[in-house]
């Protein structure tokens, strides 16, 4: 048997599901700071897209000229309000996700009756049913939507670097093995 990437980088996986479980603990620890650090960022991605999209609407071939302006635009405006004043962005952007979770809501009641099929019609109306109520939450209490969000990615990451921790020492035993096998 002939040692892989995964045996040979067992150490690389476990640094890695380190980082995620301190990240993890970090955000629960402090939500506040991590919903504010990812507006930060979510606000330099928008600026740096704003900027590639205008650089793409004064390309030689650019189609769409008008669209790439204005999508530029109000991607550099989103990114300088995010950045300058995250918080409030995140609470508005929790905002919207809100509204889109009523109207997903929406879309799977209807998609529960509309449907021909005979597959159970309840799983579609208790997830219509979850994504009015967070949808709804969000809405009314948007600075707890954010918090709770921040929470939930927390809990993920430490799950996340849990298994890979696991991951890393179960490559490393496989590595062993397989170091005893050959002769030397």
């Amino acid at each position: 048997m002939e040692k892989n990437w995964l045996d040979r980088n067992w150490v690389m996986l476990l640094v890695l599901g380190i980082v995620a479980i301190v990240f993890g603990v970090m955000a629960i620890v402090w939500p506040d700071v991590t919903a504010v650090a990812f507006t930060v960022l979510w606000g330099c991605w928008a600026l740096l897209a704003g900027v590639v999209y205008l650089v793409g609407a004064f390309t030689r071939d650019a189609t769409g000229r008008g669209w790439l302006i204005l999508f530029g635009a109000v991607s550099i405006l989103a990114g300088l309000l995010a950045v300058i004043h995250p918080f409030d962005v995140a609470v508005v952007l929790t905002w919207i996700l809100g509204i889109w979770f009523i109207v997903g809501a929406i879309f799977q009641a209807f998609g529960a009756f509309s449907s021909t099929r005979t597959r159970p019609r309840w799983m579609l109306l208790v997830a219509a049913a979850l994504s009015l109520l967070i949808g709804i939450l969000f809405v009314a209490r948007p600075g707890v939507g954010v918090l709770s969000i921040v929470i939930w990615i927390a809990i993920l990451a430490i799950i996340w670097g849990i298994v890979l921790v696991i991951a890393a020492f179960m490559a490393r035993s496989m590595g062993k093995e397989i170091d005893a096998a050959q002769p030397a």
